[in-house]
């Protein structure tokens, strides 16, 4: 495998823009820039995780078993659909002092959950592997 070339598509896959990006420019304009910087540490620790998860075992299984790829993707696509509809639900367009008071423990596990569970990451990195492996 070229460590060098996933390394670098890692990172620039990194800077595109997507859920994670979202995520912390809303939190940004509600809670401040430095509470955020909790979330992006979560995030880009999680993004590490699944990168070097896909390297070492799960991209090679997921390519020789794409089944489990689909299993994974519908399970990831379900819980993003499960956060949307509660964002829905309590969406609120003011910037109250409740926002500002979310700790930065539960800021880093929303960065966390909301980076592993993304599937742009696990499509990408399984693509990535798997034309490797090949």
């Amino acid at each position: 495998m070229d460590w060098l070339l996933f390394i670098t598509t890692f990172w620039a896959i990194s800077l595109l823009p997507g859920l994670n990006m979202t995520l912390a420019l809303s939190l940004g304009m509600s809670v401040g820039y430095t509470k955020t910087l909790f979330m992006m540490a979560g995030a880009t620790i999680s993004l590490g995780i699944v990168a070097f998860v896909c390297a070492v075992s799960v991209g090679a299984v997921l390519a020789k078993f794409p089944i489990f790829f689909q299993i994974f993707t519908i399970i990831c696509a379900i819980y993003l659909l499960y956060l949307s509809y509660k964002m829905f639900l309590g969406s609120k367009f003011n910037l109250d002092e409740k926002a500002k008071d979310i700790s930065s423990k539960a800021l880093f596990w929303q960065g966390f959950m909301s980076s592993v569970s993304n599937p742009k990451a696990w499509a990408f990195f399984y693509c990535f592997i798997s034309a490797l492996y090949r």
